[in-house]
């Protein structure tokens, strides 16, 4: 379950070990500093829009991102053991979220 108090510090940790401030997280993903800022201290959630973004500028994954380390909580080993059929709405809804979230990042740089 996201619980938004343990991903906030993952986030900000990430974000630090790379090097990155604020400002420039700010830069590469084009959230606002305070949005950041506000994720990382676990005062807001992220939209799967926000979290793509976040993940392609610290070069994460998903699980990384959320601090999902354990190989049985992964994303992928908690669709595996759902039944076939909820495994492939969840996975086609994932998807479409994906695709939404890239279309719309390119919006914001074109």
């Amino acid at each position: 379950m996201y619980n938004k108090f343990k991903v906030g510090p993952n986030v900000r940790e990430i974000r630090n070990n790379r090097g990155i401030t604020i400002a420039k997280a700010s830069d590469l993903t084009g959230i606002s500093e305070e949005m950041i800022a506000k994720i990382e201290q676990g005062n807001r959630n992220m939209t799967m829009q926000t979290m793509f973004a976040l993940m392609e500028a610290y070069d994460v994954d998903a699980n990384t991102l959320l601090g999902v380390s354990a190989k049985d909580m992964s994303i992928d080993s908690r669709l595996s053991a759902l039944p076939q059929g909820q495994r492939n709405y969840f996975t086609s809804s994932f998807l479409f979220m994906l695709e939404q979230a890239t279309d719309a990042k390119q919006e914001v740089f074109a």
